[in-house]
């Protein structure tokens, strides 16, 4: 697919000259993204339109992006190596620069690379630092695409074929005519997504409206459905927001300012109540069934008075605690089945005819097997109504589902698993790879984990266009900084290139790029009882004063605008002080298994230090040093590190056990049913693509992937 030419070869009626593809010698350099980025943005569609040209448009942009990280990634070695000093000279030798670099995990290297698991890996553990800084996050919501009843959409792509359309001319489509205009340009589709996202945060989440109040911080994934439209998950920190321990009576307040189940007045407002009805109502099908009777997304729900935080029961006697779950168990189900025998309007009026006192269910509703959970507000007409935001509903014009992040355990068990969500076929792909290739040298076996990567996962045209033209997948409003605070004999560090030392005499050992430990040993006197991690979470490199690559992983974030310049020691460079600190993220060592390892890191963060070796090096025991020392240690760790014992065994109860069985049922229920029914329908082949899979080649190929087109 990469030989020369090939792009001409393969499309000859985009370009019938047979010139200027994609790697042809321009006088201006042209990188295959920038390339690529103007066919398909191009006015007149005819790139965009085809969706061969995407996927090829997309394989040969990651194609480059993958080779770019493994040039960076065989840069990466060991500070020391088996203690003997690294200089110029071993750099120059390809044997011994072989001996020095770092060799993991081979697929690793894909971290950088949108979309692939080692990424999704990196965005979790950028939310769980965040938690960790932050604390728990206030609400969850998910936004998913409604590109069937969004008119506008329609309207644009059919302007773009030349042809003028009106709401009502839109309205009298059917369904396959709207999936053959959708698929018809599948780019201006996922860019009226982007589009519609990016307006609903800048102008509604985070205006001074502020419908689900003040937020301070957000972050979000993009995950792609069967039929291959987009939606959003994301995660939202509200300012003075009550936290878990706050009074159920405040609590309770805080939610239904919030969040609502209610179905709108049909007379006073018809558009509202209608959208509601059609795109917040839970429908039964048949992937909603588990074990063959119960709704696997637990609808309908229990009919409520008022919104009640239901706990587990404080019997002391297992007897007692299994009755009473029994009881309150066979009351709610009572009232479901005189729910499905009768139409009610009125709580007490179906309390009444199922012979239960309105204390009696309330006592049975505030009951849960384990762990907290919310029981919305809602009236007996309302059981199938998934809970909303009234203004975020009116703005996004599609399905939504807003939760209120009630326990702790809950949201980093399985809330944040929602970053590696349907990731874990491909991990296990590359993981597979990577260890057949063991016996290869770490440059070959990256390139046969990125082969894998590149060929095995099964994308959608929209999914494609995201990744083409760099539409964030995952988005958050705070930087993060990594700190490498392993001791210095397991330190990673990036070398120069090659280029930059070649000229060096042999026995230089100015080797490795500069690091945020080589800026902090440098900051101003008037830092000097500044702790590593407050340095790196307020100081970023300022680029306009020197060119020097720097090798911390500082994330960009909207509002880190600098305020303050300080001048490093030994001609360094300059450091800015941004006006909102980043999220701190380090390799974080068990205190128990790993005692020396974690004392060290904890030393090296949060205590004030000047040059590392003497300073860190006054004991025969790391663990003399930080018990000395622990006092200074725990006060600038209390600034940062929130809630970090409870997140740290949140992490491990996932790492061994993973998400709760079907939590994701629960958290976005509309999104998984559509998710369950797209994929037991399968992928429908596009009768203009149907000479990729001829029948004589469809048993052999029945269990390979292979090119599907999806809306």
């Amino acid at each position: 697919m990469l030989d020369e030419g090939c792009e001409e070869l393969s499309f000859p009626q985009l370009l019938p000259t047979g010139q200027f593809g994609f790697d042809r010698h321009r006088k201006v350099h042209l990188t295959p993204k920038k390339y690529f980025n103007a066919r398909i943005l191009n006015k007149t569609g005819v790139f965009a339109k085809n969706i061969e040209y995407l996927f090829f448009a997309q394989y040969v942009t990651e194609y480059k992006q993958i080779m770019d990280s493994i040039s960076i990634a065989v840069r990466k070695a060991y500070s020391h190596s088996s203690g003997e000093a690294v200089n110029v000279g071993m750099l120059k030798d390809p044997v011994r620069l072989q001996s020095l670099i770092m060799k993991d995990k081979a697929y690793r290297f894909l971290q950088t690379i949108r979309g692939t698991p080692p990424y999704w890996q990196k965005a979790m553990y950028k939310l769980l630092a965040a938690v960790k800084q932050l604390g728990i996050f206030t609400f969850f919501v998910t936004l998913s695409a409604a590109d069937m009843k969004w008119t506008d959409t329609i309207i644009v792509i059919t302007r773009q074929q030349g042809k003028s359309m009106s709401k009502e001319e839109v309205g009298k489509l059917t369904w396959e005519e709207k999936c053959g205009i959708l698929r018809s340009n599948p780019v201006t589709a996922a860019r009226h997504f982007d589009h519609r996202l990016q307006c609903l945060f800048r102008d509604v989440i985070l205006s001074n409206a502020e419908p689900l109040g003040k937020i301070t911080h957000y972050s979000y994934r993009i995950e792609f459905q069967q039929r291959g439209s987009p939606h959003a998950h994301c995660v939202l920190w509200v300012d003075n927001a009550p936290n878990p321990d706050t009074p159920v009576k405040d609590l309770v307040k805080f939610i239904d300012k919030y969040i609502t189940c209610s179905i709108p007045s049909a007379k006073r407002h018809p558009e509202f109540h209608n959208l509601v009805k059609s795109v917040q109502f839970h429908n039964h099908t048949a992937t909603c069934k588990k074990k063959g009777t119960q709704c696997r997304f637990n609808y309908p729900k229990p009919p409520s008075s008022e919104t009640i935080i239901a706990q587990p029961s404080d019997f002391h006697n297992p007897n007692e605690a299994k009755l009473a779950l029994e009881s309150a168990a066979f009351i709610k189900s009572s009232v479901i089945e005189k729910l499905e025998t009768k139409d009610y309007t009125s709580l007490n009026h179906l309390l009444k005819d199922s012979n239960i006192s309105p204390q009696e269910y309330k006592s049975a509703l505030e009951l849960s097997k384990r762990g907290k959970l919310i029981i919305y507000k809602r009236n007996p007409t309302e059981i199938q109504i998934n809970s909303y935001n009234k203004h975020l509903l009116r703005a996004w014009e599609a399905n939504l589902d807003v939760q209120y992040c009630l326990d702790p355990y809950a949201c980093i068990a399985y809330m944040v698993a929602y970053i590696t969500k349907d990731e874990r076929e491909m991990s296990q792909i590359l993981q597979a790879v990577s260890n057949e290739a063991n016996t290869l040298d770490f440059k070959s076996s990256m390139k046969k984990c990125a082969s894998a990567f590149l060929n095995a996962r099964e994308v959608s045209a929209q999914e494609a266009v995201y990744r083409l033209l760099s539409f964030p997948l995952f988005k958050s409003n705070f930087s993060t900084v990594y700190v490498p605070a392993d001791r210095p004999e397991k330190r990673i560090c990036l070398l120069k290139p090659i280029s930059s030392v070649k000229d060096k005499e042999d026995e230089d050992e100015d080797v490795y790029q500069t690091s945020i430990l080589d800026r902090y040993a440098a900051r101003p006197t008037k830092l000097e009882n500044l702790c590593l991690a407050k340095f790196s979470i307020w100081y970023t490199y300022d680029n306009s004063k020197k060119s020097e690559s720097c090798e911390n992983d500082i994330e960009s974030a909207e509002d880190s605008t600098p305020s303050t310049t300080i001048t490093l020691k030994n001609e360094l460079g300059q450091m800015r002080k941004t006006r909102k600190p980043a999220i701190l993220k380090y390799h974080k060592y068990s205190e128990l298994k790993e005692k020396e390892d974690y004392c060290y890191s904890q030393l090296l963060l949060y205590m004030p230090w000047r040059n590392e070796h003497e300073d860190l090096n006054k004991f025969d025991m790391y663990e003399e040093l930080y018990d000395n020392v622990f006092d200074i240690i725990d006060s600038n760790r209390q600034d940062l590190e929130h809630h970090a014992d409870i997140i740290e065994e949140a992490l491990d109860q996932f790492e061994s056990v993973g998400p709760p069985e079907h939590s994701w049922d629960t958290i976005a229920p509309q999104v998984e049913q559509e998710n369950a029914e797209q994929s037991k329908e399968g992928a429908i082949e596009d009768e203009n693509f149907s000479i990729l899979n001829t029948e004589d080649k469809q048993k052999k190929r029945k269990n390979l992937s292979y090119v599907t087109l999806f809306l």
